[in-house]
């Protein structure tokens, strides 16, 4: 992606090769997800502000608003471009509860907008891929590990295949998660006070240079404290020192490993800096990356919540566990880190009939035949270079060349494969 003084700033827009690999990459998203058994929705790209403002404090800094449109009207007042998708589903589950089948399996593949100051990988309008499970939170208190293990499944497998589709099979996932209630099972028993202020340092712990984050935390902590809390990262070593653990992690990672059917494509991986710094998460929470590049910040996230729909209506208890692929920031780091246009070749034969005017009407009643058979096909516009046309096709990644010769089609291979085919 380059930048330009005349597009938007932090505004994503692709050349038509990376947009080519970002519509692979969403219609595996979108074929998985309806493979797990998950229904598609859409919502609008609006809601009412004051539903947006009870979901969280920050929400206020992020609302992308829609005051002074060129056509006026008295009621853009009361509406913002959603900041994610939760939101919108949750309301969605309000208003259409009678029309769903609980638990009810959504999936949603839509931009959204948030009017923070932007940085690397962090952007005013994003795509998300988002799925979820709701059900009725009496229905078994807020957690069911069938759940848990069915999102985990969809989004690895999800984000296995988008790697694989697009060339990346070397590239490794790795997942890494935590339990907010353990931490704070944890905090509570060291006495430590200012638990916001340390589950936001955590939450950078990969973005901070290890002595500054070493330095903040013993700001926040007693020696005592600070010994203890340390001990955590090796929590398998020292699991005896934290009897929580087995109330709150053990028993469900062998649920979750029951659940699974396979870990051979997937490493999960206990990590306390992993927190999801939003406080209305209020169990498990993961985060997924590519070749743990850790540095550069996850490609999919997966969270847990009980009680969400409170905020909205307190007659309403629906509970949830969903996660999210970070579509554009995915498609930053293969265009950024992997140069993935260099590398990508495509599976899909896209043919190119080079315009001769001695051929021109072999090569229309060749493209209707080809048509018919849902090939992708064209013909050169103009009767040009043969040179001239074999760049146009090198841009577009045109994977076939059809000439003809003596009034017969001879297709040649391109790229990587430059020897003749007959038909």
């Amino acid at each position: 992606m380059t930048n330009s003084m005349l597009r938007p700033g932090w505004f994503i827009e692709y050349n038509p090769k990376e947009q080519k690999i970002f519509d692979i990459i969403h219609k595996t998203i979108e074929q998985t997800f309806i493979q797990y058994g998950y229904q598609h929705i859409h919502t609008p790209a609006v809601e009412k502000i004051d539903t947006l403002s009870k979901w969280w404090d920050e929400v206020s800094k992020q609302i992308f608003g829609l005051y002074g449109l060129a056509q006026w009207s008295e009621d853009t007042k009361d509406y913002a471009l959603h900041f994610d998708l939760t939101v919108p589903f949750a309301r969605y589950t309000i208003d259409r509860q009678n029309d769903l089948a609980f638990p009810f399996k959504r999936y949603q593949v839509q931009p959204v907008w948030r009017g923070e100051r932007s940085q690397k990988w962090r952007y005013k309008e994003f795509r998300q891929a988002d799925i979820d499970v709701i059900w009725k939170s009496e229905d078994d208190k807020g957690y069911n590990e069938v759940y848990d293990a069915d999102c985990i499944v969809t989004l690895a497998k999800t984000l296995r295949k988008c790697l694989d589709n697009i060339g990346c099979e070397d590239k490794q996932i790795v997942v890494r998660y935590n339990n907010k209630s353990f931490l704070q099972a944890i905090c509570d028993r060291l006495q430590i006070k200012n638990i916001t202020a340390l589950f936001a340092l955590l939450d950078k712990y990969y973005k901070l240079p290890k002595d500054v984050f070493d330095t903040k935390l013993a700001e926040l902590l007693t020696n005592e404290q600070l010994s203890a809390f340390v001990k955590i990262r090796e929590i398998e070593e020292n699991v005896s020192d934290f009897p929580e653990w087995e109330i709150y992690m053990m028993s469900f990672i062998q649920n979750i490993k029951t659940h699974l059917p396979s870990l051979q494509w997937i490493e999960i991986v206990y990590d306390p800096a992993i927190v999801r710094g939003l406080d209305y998460y209020t169990g498990t929470v993961f985060e997924t990356f590519i070749d743990d590049k850790k540095n550069i910040g996850s490609v999919c996230s997966w969270w847990s919540y009980a009680n969400l729909t409170e905020f909205m209506d307190t007659k309403q208890s629906f509970s949830w566990v969903g996660g999210s692929i970070w579509l554009s920031r995915l498609m930053s780091v293969l265009l950024e880190e992997y140069n993935i246009t260099e590398s990508y070749e495509p599976n899909e034969k896209h043919y190119l009939i080079l315009n001769e005017e001695i051929s021109i009407t072999q090569a229309q009643e060749l493209a209707v035949t080809l048509h018919e058979k849902w090939a992708i096909v064209e013909i050169y516009p103009i009767a040009d270079k043969i040179e001239k046309q074999f760049k146009y096709a090198e841009k577009k990644w045109v994977t076939h060349a059809i000439q003809f010769f003596d009034g017969n089609p001879r297709y040649k291979k391109l790229w990587w494969d430059r020897e003749d085919l007959s038909i």
